[in-house]
């Protein structure tokens, strides 16, 4: 198999963006195709896309396919317990700077409680090459200042923030999405009738008391990056 460390290549940073050196090397090197896509060593989307069928799925206006994932027990700036504060931090700083214009849809992505995940996009190569140039000249600007981690799973802080990115872009865009099941190592990955209904539950009570609290980053975070030469703005 041709791996991401061949022609154009981040192969290098794999550590630090997982799956995300993979959207780089289609970016740079895959060419003279109508659609292009992203899968994992451990999910595939449940349908299976050829040749025969791919224009099928978007014959009705659709421009993006991704796999839909409600995370009813935290907002998404949550999500950053498996990363550091600091990245959401430097993140947020990144994105004015490269392109203020998407911080409203940000943070009202950073407020809600749902997920498009693992950055499992399959669309035409166009818009591709847009959503990665978009996402990377991000990730670049926030290589400036992130001090890696020494252990794996924060160390893999820029996977985690192309996972954030990949749904800001799309939704920020208006581009008309299709939800689609995935599998996980060969399994349907869906919840069970009566966790659905849990969630259902509490998605539309105790949490939607909360939804209009806007999430923030203490003044101790902007005080240790300081420290660390992190000065905002950038």
């Amino acid at each position: 198999m041709i791996g991401d460390d061949t022609g154009d290549n981040i192969s290098e940073k794999n550590p630090y963006y997982s799956e995300a050196t993979g959207i780089y090397w289609i970016w740079k090197n895959v060419h003279d195709v109508e659609y292009v896509g992203l899968i994992h060593y451990r999910r595939d989307f449940a349908i299976r896309f050829t040749e025969d069928n791919i224009d099928n799925f978007f014959k009705d206006g659709t421009e993006v396919i991704m796999m839909k994932n409600y995370r009813f027990h935290h907002r998404w700036y949550k999500a950053f317990m498996y990363s550091q504060i600091e990245d959401l931090a430097i993140l947020k700083g990144a994105i004015e700077k490269v392109c203020p214009d998407y911080m409203r849809t940000f943070d009202r992505f950073m407020n809600d409680f749902y997920d498009y995940p693992y950055n499992m996009v399959i669309c035409k190569k166009e818009l591709y090459d847009k959503y990665a140039k978009w996402m990377f000249d991000i990730c670049f600007e926030m290589e400036k200042y992130v001090i890696p981690s020494g252990y794996s799973n924060s160390r893999r802080c820029f996977g985690y923030i192309a996972e954030l990115l990949t749904p800001i872009y799309f939704l920020h865009n208006n581009h008309k999405i299709k939800d689609v099941t995935i599998l996980r190592e060969g399994v349907v990955a869906k919840t069970s009738l009566i966790m659905r209904f849990c969630a259902f539950i509490l998605h539309n009570t105790v949490y939607r008391l909360k939804k209009g609290k806007p999430y923030s980053i203490p003044d101790s975070i902007y005080r240790g990056l300081k420290n660390n030469g992190v000065v905002f703005p950038f």
